[in-house]
């Protein structure tokens, strides 16, 4: 999970984006997911709070204490991702949730160091998806969409979809924060499909 905490994440939209992590990361728990997980935060700057823990571990007290400020830095997030994907197991899938709720001018910087990532995934034979969940007060908004595709897509291989039985799940979702929760639980079934 790589989520947001800029300070336009602050109040009810974070205390959602919180509920949604830890709903989603219980799903996978009740599922039987023996997966591991990592939680990264980021504003301007990225943490890892979490690295390759057991899916049974809690992550919402972790999101709380850290508290929203700063502005938002996509590339910061990017980066700390390659940290926590590095080392690994070879066979381990990547799967990245990223929540947000702000753009930032550092977009085709952050799309490089992704690409460069879901690229190395790709020669060392690892699946890698990354969903992205972007919080607009409206819902969705056209603007938004084309600006951060790019980003999708080099977090994917070029895709923007994936194609599961007769159902296409976008790699974009972009949601009110009454959405979000709703949008996190859509994603489990992305996970638990593609193992």
């Amino acid at each position: 999970f790589v989520v947001d905490n800029s300070g336009s994440m602050s109040g009810s939209v974070f205390r959602l984006a919180t509920k949604a992590v830890e709903d989603f990361r219980a799903a996978c728990v009740h599922a039987g997911s023996q997966d591991k997980v990592s939680l990264v935060c980021f504003n301007h700057m990225a943490k890892c709070l979490v690295k390759a823990a057991p899916v049974t571990t809690k992550l919402a007290d972790k999101l709380q204490a850290e508290g929203c400020s700063g502005t938002t830095s996509f590339l910061s997030a990017w980066q700390q991702i390659e940290k926590c994907v590095e080392g690994d197991p070879k066979f381990a899938k990547i799967f990245v949730v990223f929540l947000s709720d702000g753009y930032t001018s550092d977009v085709g910087q952050a799309a490089a160091k992704a690409q460069a990532i879901f690229s190395a995934a790709e020669q060392n034979d690892r699946a890698m998806t990354t969903c992205f969940v972007h919080v607009s007060p409206s819902g969705f908004n056209a603007g938004i969409h084309s600006d951060l595709e790019p980003l999708v897509k080099a977090a994917n291989g070029g895709q923007t979809v994936i194609k599961y039985i007769e159902e296409t799940i976008p790699l974009l979702q972009i949601v009110t924060s009454e959405e979000l929760v709703q949008a996190f639980m859509k994603l489990t079934t992305l996970v638990n499909m593609q193992k």
